[in-house]
Order: structure tokens, then sequence, then C-alpha cells
């Protein structure tokens, strides 16, 4: 049941790894997005940015 120090030292945080991993999610599902959508003078491109207290619009031909 006891555990050594070096088992104590190599558990990483939750929260780290969980907001690693939703970070690159994000990131991958930005560029498999990105691929598919064009802005044209016709349709500008929407891009939106997000943060904790606004959302910021921008539209991209």
């Amino acid at each position: 049941m006891s555990q050594t120090a070096n088992q104590k030292a190599k558990r990483i945080p939750l929260g780290k790894d969980a907001s690693t991993k939703r970070r690159l999610s994000k990131t991958r599902r930005h560029f498999r997005l990105r691929k598919k959508v064009s802005g044209t003078p016709e349709r500008p491109r929407l891009v939106v940015n997000r943060s904790s207290r606004h959302i910021h619009v921008q539209l991209v031909d």
C-alpha cells in the first residue's frame, strides 16, 4: 500500500492535463473547419474570438 517518492513525483495535476487536452481539441477543430471555409467579397467569412469577458467578431473576405 505504501508508495515510493518517485511514484508521487510523477503525478500530474488534473486541471493542467484537462486544459491542455481541451486546447488541443479546439485547435484541431479550428483547422479542420478552416480547410472547408473561405471568404469571398460576396460572402465574407465570419471570425469569432471568445474570451472570458468579451466576444470579438470580424468579417474577412
